[in-house]
């Protein structure tokens, strides 16, 4: 798949791709996404090189950083304290949508 192609996805499609994906060069790839949930799926992916899950447990976004930090690839380990709920959360991203306006641990 080239980078031409991944362009044209939404941020949906590149979820699909970043949880199924165990291409290096494509996971590279979306681990510099401007979607949070699709940093997130790259980070949780267990084909995600060590060097880029270390870059995304220190990713600017909680959540994301914090399944860096779960994926058994991450070297670096980042202490988080973690007071919103939306870093813990474990909804599916592809569900996020759906689930996440209607959440009653919003804080």
């Amino acid at each position: 798949m080239n980078t031409a192609l991944i362009l044209k996805m939404n941020e949906f499609e590149l979820i699909k791709l970043a949880k199924n994906s165990n291409d290096e060069t494509i996971l590279n790839f979306l681990a510099k996404s401007i979607y949070t949930t699709v940093r997130r799926c790259v980070a949780k992916n267990l084909y995600t090189s060590k060097r880029v899950i270390n870059a995304l447990s220190r990713d600017s976004a909680q959540n994301v950083s914090y399944c860096a930090n779960e994926n058994p690839n991450c070297t670096t380990k980042r202490e988080i304290k973690a007071t919103n709920p939306c870093t813990l959360c474990e909804v599916n991203e592809e569900d996020y949508s759906k689930i996440c306006s209607s959440c009653r641990k919003k804080v």
